[in-house]
């Protein structure tokens, strides 16, 4: 478990995941989470942020999505199904990742 003191301007934990400041990028993910939601705003998925999360099943990301890192999703055998608000995040995710991409219709 991660431990962010209050106060700390660079990086905020939620629900087991590690954003930066403003939650810009996201950088960690808690190996043992099957499903995330990655917030708003989230403009882009670092190196490793989710390697070895071999028991991720589910990802649903925001529209503000511009970059995923070529490395984010090393050893994820389990991913199955990304969910997109848009076919411009879907072409992002499609670079990087295979598994079923889903567009969400609201």
């Amino acid at each position: 478990e991660i431990v962010i003191q209050n106060g700390n301007k660079t990086y905020a934990y939620i629900d087991g995941v590690l954003y930066n400041t403003k939650h810009k990028e996201l950088v960690y993910c808690r190996k043992d989470l099957q499903s995330v939601e990655v917030l708003q705003n989230t403009r882009s998925i670092g190196t490793y942020a989710f390697s070895h999360c071999e028991q991720l099943q589910e990802l649903s990301l925001p529209d503000s999505i511009v970059k995923i890192d070529s490395k984010a999703f090393i050893k994820c055998k389990k991913l199955k199904k990304v969910f997109v608000p848009n076919e411009r995040v879907s072409d992002i995710v499609k670079k990087e990742m295979k598994c079923q991409i889903i567009i969400r219709t609201n």
